[in-house]
């Protein structure tokens, strides 16, 4: 039997379809723990900005930033500025927290809750997932 190309790409293309969206979640979730464990190694500091308060003070908009790292986890300087490259992960931490994304002139994650440090929260529940220690990762 001679075997294609085309037939390896139909195969592929099927086996491709039969992923569930779950088992895509799931992926997608793993590839953003992976990205923000690079970004933010242990010890390292997360930086949040409270961009929104809903009127009645039970939810927030937050963005976090911290510095880019390269595979040595040395913080990567920009080529023109000589300044440390910002990374805003904002939308990875919301795939991994599962809270939602709020994009526009606020970009951020959406923190439900009030009566504690909402950006505390946030990174000690990121830290808790990324590294089974919620003090793993520093905020300010």
């Amino acid at each position: 039997m001679i075997i294609t190309i085309k037939d390896v790409e139909n195969k592929m293309n099927e086996d491709a379809k039969n992923i569930t969206k779950k088992q895509q979640k799931i992926n997608e979730r793993n590839e953003q723990i992976e990205k923000l464990r690079n970004w933010f190694p242990k010890g390292s500091t997360v930086y949040c900005t409270v961009q929104s308060v809903s009127r009645s003070g039970m939810s927030r908009i937050i963005s976090i930033q911290g510095y880019g790292r390269d595979e040595n986890g040395k913080v990567v300087l920009d080529e023109k500025t000589g300044e440390p490259w910002q990374v805003f992960p904002n939308y990875a931490a919301s795939v991994v927290l599962d809270w939602p994304l709020v994009k526009g002139s606020r970009d951020g994650v959406k923190v439900g809750g009030c009566g504690m440090n909402m950006c505390f929260h946030l990174v000690y529940t990121l830290s808790s997932i990324l590294y089974g220690d919620g003090y793993a990762l520093n905020h300010r």
